[in-house]
């Protein structure tokens, strides 16, 4: 095609094939880069589907028990903190689109609710399958909502902080928080004590629970 034939057909709207696989290699990279994008919401989604539909399904069933809930059970008391701290990690991952404190939120939350459910077990089943006798349920409760409900309370305010502003691991940083995620971060400094008291007492009441049982044996 000589050049003024090539300017007439320019004209007249027609394409090259050159001008075709530019078009076409343009369309293919923005659709990569939608798919790209995309990948870690569909990702999140198919993760969190299971959980979701055991989590319906659990709560379904639980509300339509027309006993009371055993609250002062050590055991259901630990199965329910537990499931409440894995559901607000578990929200709290789905909300995490940048580097700050709303990533340490999630996790924190997550891990303490396994953590949570394994104190529970140890000082309920575990000891009884340990022939040894259950720890006292009051104390187990009130360890259990000072581990729990602080570290529930800590996430929540390590999450506000961080929608504020306040990255990760960036300790000099403190100084020019904006007001919101300074006092967030305050919070959850503040919850974290009863966290730790609950850890410690954990760590306590186990020990002396198996000790006990020790000096029983030895006994006779």
């Amino acid at each position: 095609m000589s050049p003024v034939q090539h300017i007439e057909h320019r004209a007249r709207g027609g394409l090259e094939l050159s001008d075709i696989d530019t078009r076409s290699e343009r369309g293919n990279a923005g659709f990569e880069a939608v798919l790209t994008a995309s990948k870690p919401i569909y990702e999140k989604k198919m993760i969190a589907a299971p959980t979701l539909i055991f989590a319906v399904s659990l709560v379904t069933r639980a509300l339509r028990s027309p006993a009371p809930w055993p609250w002062r059970d050590p055991a259901f008391f630990a199965l329910t903190m537990s499931l409440a701290l894995f559901a607000l990690g578990g929200a709290m991952g789905f909300l995490i689109d940048g580097s700050d404190t709303r990533t340490p939120a999630h996790y924190h939350a997550v891990i303490t609710a396994v953590s949570v459910s394994s104190a529970g077990m140890l000082l309920t089943f575990g000891l009884k399958e340990l022939s040894r006798s259950p720890a006292p349920p009051r104390a187990t409760r009130i360890l259990l909502g000072l581990y729990g409900g602080g570290q529930f309370v800590a996430s929540i305010a390590m999450f506000v902080a961080g929608g504020y502003g306040a990255l990760r691991k960036t300790p000099s940083g403190a100084g020019s928080l904006d007001a919101v995620a300074a006092a967030g971060m305050a919070v959850h400094g503040i919850a974290s004590i009863f966290t730790i008291i609950g850890g410690a007492a954990f760590v306590v009441i186990a020990i002396r629970a198996l000790m006990r049982a020790d000096a029983v044996r030895s006994a006779v």
